[in-house]
């Protein structure tokens, strides 16, 4: 915030120096006689026109003194108002011979009814600007020094920025500052007011001396409180730092006033020791921090410079981050000072476009352009997602572009879970690639990441490897390259939710079953493999003690359309009729499910020739041959189902009798 008092004490200066200056110089006489000559300086100077509509009054002695009424200097040509300053009373005592040299001395300041406004253009540009054009963020070497002010009062003034390329606002009301310089150099403030309607009210010392300056300052502001206390080095250049910071407050989004979209959770509070290390370095150590319930400790080490750098080494007890990365829900404020609301204007336009899972937004990649960081956390249990992860690490690596999360590991209820994440942003494609490994987790934990807990519970092994390049969600997933393999073992089907959608799926997957009971699950297995963001399927095995589902297709990930289909296969014959492929289509955020009939006839005659001919068995063939090997857990409990099967009815002996059977259960389909 510095400079906000730079901008304001560089202005006044300016004026008050071209005052004093030219009147000194030009002469003894009444001083409202050179109010013209004066202004005409100051517009020579800025290129701004310099107004002094009432009283002027010039003390002359070896410290000279002015008074002066209703002063205003003109903006902008392109600014939003007429003037950038106004002031209705100003009293200045300068030292005379730092003048003389070109420097301002400042032995007592006064200023009284100042309206200030400071902005920047489409372009950047400040309004403070008044020479070689310079954007906001660009450095002015070539700038005076600072004036000097030993004894400072304002009262009733009022500063206001505005950015004129994003439109943020803020407004300052002070109701009375004071500071006083001592002659050993030290010295205090105080300041009541109020910024964006938060009251403000900030009080501080600063010790006598060059070196190891004791200091202490307190600021109340924005719901919270903040203290910092301890000693400096060098004030000028904030070196030989040894101070501590804390600072609380209430709610977190009461800090949305300057910044941020911060949630409304709370209270929390954040303390540390602040000390520079080497070079451009600051380091946070015995760092403490509480927001509601989650907590963080650890050290931080900030290095400044043309490429920032974070170095951390955390641990936590509980990280919750599905609070502190929660939408605040108020309405939005636009750049005209009004709101929106989430369903307003936008939901009347017509109708809303389709859900998509991966969208065309530009993925911002700018951090990792332009900071390093090297982060390490522990934590005893990170909420993410819905998910409760257990003593969980993570490692963060952001290194000229990369981003690298390795490792990254946890437990999830009884099993565990170890991903690995690398991003490299600089490439003409930024590119991805990530594993995600989970074993031996139950799916009622897994519920947030695989939302099957419903439909089936049983313990799941997940294996995720992808490679995808983009600059958006969309080309990622359309060029995704890699495997997914799933397993689920033995488990149960809630009849329950069978019977709610049994016009659909389930009631020919998981026939049969009593009211009230659960369907048993053998085990599930999934195989696909991506290319080119499309995901084909290499085996899709569902066994249950009735039947055995196989499945083939693909799900194509750009598109985001899936194309399976699913036939079950009753173990026992006299359920063949039920073998009716079902058909998994559509948009992969609304699946539709429909029943071939029409192809039921080839499927069905496979299925009673292959068991007419190798008994149980024969169930088994289309399933397996898609490659699962003999340590596959679902082939084995399949062969396991199918020796302590008992067949309703016996394998007809006599090829006559197999096909007699054949054709009355295929003209069983259509009873």
């Amino acid at each position: 915030m510095r400079w906000w008092w730079k901008l304001i004490l560089g202005i006044v200066g300016l004026v008050i120096l071209a005052i004093v200056v030219g009147v000194v110089l030009l002469s003894l006489q009444d001083a409202n006689k050179f109010k013209d000559i004066i202004a005409r300086k100051v517009s020579e100077k800025t290129g701004r026109e310099l107004t002094i509509e009432g009283n002027f009054d010039l003390s002359i002695s070896f410290s000279p003194s002015l008074t002066a009424d209703d002063v205003t200097f003109e903006n902008a040509a392109w600014g939003s108002r007429p003037e950038m300053l106004k002031l209705g009373h100003v009293e200045a005592k300068v030292a005379l011979f730092p003048i003389l040299g070109g420097t301002l001395e400042v032995e007592r300041l006064i200023l009284e009814d100042m309206d200030l406004l400071a902005e920047t253009n489409q372009d950047g540009i400040g309004n403070w600007v008044f020479g070689e054009r310079k954007t906001v963020d660009e450095e002015d070497d070539g700038g005076a020094d600072l004036p000097v002010i030993e004894d400072l009062h304002i009262e009733n003034a009022l500063v206001r920025y505005r950015d004129g390329e994003t439109g943020e606002r803020h407004v300052v009301m002070i109701a009375r500052a004071e500071g006083y310089a001592g002659e050993d150099g030290g010295g205090n403030f105080a300041m009541e007011g109020v910024w964006n309607n938060s009251p403000i009210d900030a009080k501080g010392t600063i010790g006598p001396g060059d070196e190891d300056v004791a200091v202490a300052l307190f600021v109340e502001m924005f719901g919270a409180k903040t203290e910092i206390t301890g000693t400096v080095g060098e004030l000028d250049d904030l070196e030989g730092l040894a101070l501590h910071v804390r600072t609380a407050g209430e709610k977190l989004s009461d800090l949305n006033m300057i910044t941020g979209s911060f949630p409304a959770i709370g209270p929390y509070s954040v303390q540390a020791d602040l000390r520079d290390g080497d070079g451009d370095s600051y380091i946070l150590e015995n760092l403490r921090a509480r927001i509601a319930d989650s907590d963080l400790a650890g050290r931080v080490e900030l290095t400044a410079g043309e490429r920032p750098r974070v170095a951390a080494d955390l641990t936590s007890a509980l990280l919750d981050l599905d609070a502190l990365l929660a939408k605040n829900d108020g309405t939005a404020i636009v750049a005209d000072g009004g709101s929106e609301s989430a369903t307003g204007s936008e939901a009347e336009a017509g109708d809303a476009a389709p859900e998509r899972l991966f969208d065309d937004e530009r993925l911002d990649f700018t951090a990792l352009d332009e900071a390093d960081a090297q982060v390490s956390l522990k934590v005893g249990e990170l909420r993410y997602g819905g998910l409760s992860l257990r003593d969980a690490v993570l490692g963060l690596e952001m290194e000229q572009g990369a981003l690298r999360l390795e490792p990254l590991h946890a437990r999830l209820g009884e099993g565990d879970v170890v991903a690995r994440l690398e991003l490299q942003s600089r490439m003409a494609r930024p590119r991805l690639q990530m594993a995600l490994n989970l074993s031996d987790v139950s799916l009622a934990v897994a519920k947030p990441l695989l939302d099957l807990s419903e439909i089936v519970d049983g313990p799941l092994d997940l294996d995720v490897s992808l490679a995808g390049e983009g600059r958006s969600a969309h080309e990622i997933a359309t060029s995704l390259d890699g495997r997914i393999d799933m397993v689920i073992g033995a488990g149960t089907i809630p009849n329950a939710y069978v019977d709610l959608i049994a016009t659909d799926l389930l009631r020919f997957i998981v026939p049969g079953g009593a009211a009230g009971d659960a369907a048993k699950l053998n085990c599930f297995v999934a195989r696909f493999d991506v290319m080119d963001g499309v995901a084909v399927n290499e085996a899709l095995l569902f066994d249950t003690a009735l039947t055995t589902t196989a499945g083939k297709g693909q799900i194509d990930l750009g598109r985001e359309l899936a194309d399976l289909t699913v036939v079950p296969r009753p173990k026992d014959p006299a359920l063949f009729s039920l073998a009716v492929p079902v058909v998994i289509d559509g948009p992969l955020t609304d699946l539709g499910y429909n029943l071939k009939k029409e192809d039921a006839l080839l499927g069905l005659a496979g299925a009673v020739l292959g068991t007419a001919l190798l008994g149980p068995f024969g169930i088994l063939i289309p399933l397996v041959s898609a490659g699962t090997g003999d340590d596959n857990p679902c082939v084995a409990a399949l062969e396991q189902t199918a020796e302590n099967a008992e067949p309703a009815r016996e394998a007809p002996s006599e090829p006559a009798d197999a096909v007699e059977d054949l054709l009355d259960d295929v003209l069983g389909i259509f009873d």
